[in-house]
């Protein structure tokens, strides 16, 4: 008796616990709307506008919207990445190492949309979700945007200067980029160093010395919203 008394409880928890994934993952992804999340920094009117590598193709309208009605009123956007079109992601051969040793640590290769990674892609069929549309096709342009992210090899190269250099493996040189990747990744402790500190911390920082540095008095930011916390601490604290 005490034994299916157990086996009851364990499926109550495991079905508690897959449902509040579902809202999580709901919250997130499908019941995201586009909301503009003011920053109090001088006399800049600065605002933060949170985006995701995927979501419903509402979401995406409403940003396209948006972004619209602010080029109407004359700000100018820094974002998050470093092309505004999707046929500007070519890594030169001199780079190829760095993407590779990026994917080894995060198991993202970034040349792939996210809807052809997991559990990415799982999200994108159950839910009917899309990859984030470039930022061109937002209607964005270079008179109006530019980049305030680091390159991933700068994200690399500053890693290995503080932690032991991202071993590659055969594996690693055999899996092409923009191919499914399968290969044994670096161990979990490198792999959240590099998330916390130079994914968010290291980018945060840089994110924050463009904005300082931007001459127009009208900004709007264009990054994922994980990073708006302490981009918001920091600029509001100076």
């Amino acid at each position: 008796m005490y034994k299916y008394f157990i086996i009851i409880i364990y499926l109550i928890i495991s079905s508690c616990a897959v449902n509040h994934q579902e809202e999580l993952l709901k919250k997130r992804y499908i019941n995201k709307k586009v909301v503009l999340n003011k920053i109090n920094y001088n006399e800049k009117s600065l605002y933060f506008l949170p985006i995701r590598h995927i979501g419903t193709k509402v979401y995406y309208q409403q940003v396209t919207t948006k972004i619209d009605s602010l080029q109407s009123l004359g700000y100018h956007f820094l974002f998050e990445g470093n092309s505004l079109h999707k046929s500007d992601k070519i890594v030169s051969d001199e780079n190829v190492e760095s993407y590779l040793k990026f994917r080894k640590i995060t198991g993202i290769d970034i040349l792939l949309p996210y809807s052809k990674i997991p559990p990415y892609s799982d999200y994108c069929i159950k839910y009917n979700l899309i990859d984030q549309p470039s930022y061109a096709e937002f209607g964005m342009n270079e008179n109006d945007s530019k980049s305030a992210d680091l390159s991933i090899k700068q994200l690399v190269d500053s890693y290995e200067k503080s932690y032991p250099k991202i071993t590659l493996d055969s594996c690693d040189y055999n899996t092409n980029l923009n191919e499914t990747y399968s290969c044994t990744k670096v161990d979990e402790t490198s792999r959240k160093i590099f998330m916390k500190d130079f994914i968010l911390k290291k980018r945060n920082e840089h994110l924050v010395s463009q904005i300082k540095n931007n001459k127009n008095k009208q900004l709007i930011i264009i990054y994922g919203e994980n990073h708006f916390d302490e981009v918001k601490d920091i600029l509001e604290k100076n």
